[in-house]
């Protein structure tokens, strides 16, 4: 049977199919506009991300770059230490700039980091302890042993010094970690009698790792636990952040790998192979000769 042809010599179905054809073409066309629009506005929104992330680790090393003194109860090793009575220890005329430490270690050191001390029988210990404010793993840390350390010190069975550092800084967080470790130096250096009651509730009252705490929140914190208003100004105006950026600079270039790490005599506390601190301190302290 012959079917029915158009004036344009084409039959019903095949106009009919060419209808279709230029449908899809057009439609095709419309999607590859769409799609273009959609990864130029995610390349867009890329691009912004990258810059400003860029100018977060820009303003970020600026402030790396600062030195300056370090607390009047800070050590050349970025770390304030609680001796006999619960009192700090003074220092006093040390200089730090964090741009004279070496490069980052490569991989975990197993060796002692820089100024670990080992002592005598007799002798109070060295206990060294280095913690993040934003680390959880640090709260836990404390909540379980932090009053342990200081009756330790408390009662001069062992010096513990604590090295502040910021290893979660991120834009995220603004930076949370350097500024409220910049707070408690600032604690330390004006008043050293309320340190260790800044960093434990510092710790009890630890923001999200994600977002931080705003300055706000750190006055707010430090003035529960007891310190006066003048450290205020301090806080805002970012006192001392160069020196927990020392102090980490200074753990990352030594090795130290994570936080908490803590040191008794030069020895580290591996809690896969003992479980029990307070063991492992006591048997480190009595193993001195």
């Amino acid at each position: 049977m012959a079917s029915r042809q158009t004036p344009s010599g084409l039959t019903p179905r095949e106009i009919a199919q060419q209808h279709r054809e230029k449908a899809l073409r057009k439609e095709r066309s419309r999607r590859a506009v769409i799609g273009g629009a959609i990864i130029a506005a995610v390349l867009a929104i890329v691009l912004i991300v990258t810059y400003l992330f860029k100018k977060n680790n820009e303003a970020a090393g600026a402030a790396d770059a600062a030195k300056g003194p370090a607390p009047a109860y800070g050590n050349q090793y970025g770390g304030v230490t609680l001796i006999k009575g619960g009192t700090l220890k003074k220092a006093g005329g040390i200089e730090v700039d964090p741009g004279t430490v070496g490069p980052p270690a490569t991989a975990p050191s197993t060796k002692a980091p820089s100024g670990a001390l080992t002592t005598k029988k007799g002798e109070p210990a060295h206990v060294l302890v280095y913690v993040d404010m934003l680390c959880p793993h640090c709260k836990v840390f404390e909540g379980m042993f932090g009053d342990y350390l200081h009756d330790l010190a408390e009662k001069g069975t062992a010096n513990v010094e604590y090295r502040v550092i910021s290893i979660l800084d991120q834009a995220a967080n603004k930076n949370y970690s350097t500024r409220a470790g910049g707070a408690l130096m600032s604690v330390a250096d004006r008043f050293p009698e309320k340190f260790y009651p800044a960093l434990k509730l510092l710790f009890a009252q630890q923001p999200s790792e994600a977002t931080g705490g705003d300055n706000g929140t750190i006055k707010s914190v430090l003035k529960s636990a007891g310190v006066p208003s003048e450290i205020d100004s301090l806080v805002d105006s970012g006192a001392f952040r160069y020196y927990t950026k020392f102090a980490n600079a200074l753990a990352a270039h030594d090795g130290v790998s994570g936080t908490p790490s803590v040191y008794v005599e030069g020895q580290r506390w591996d809690p896969q192979a003992e479980s029990d601190f307070k063991k492992f301190v006591q048997a480190t302290i009595d193993a001195r000769k």
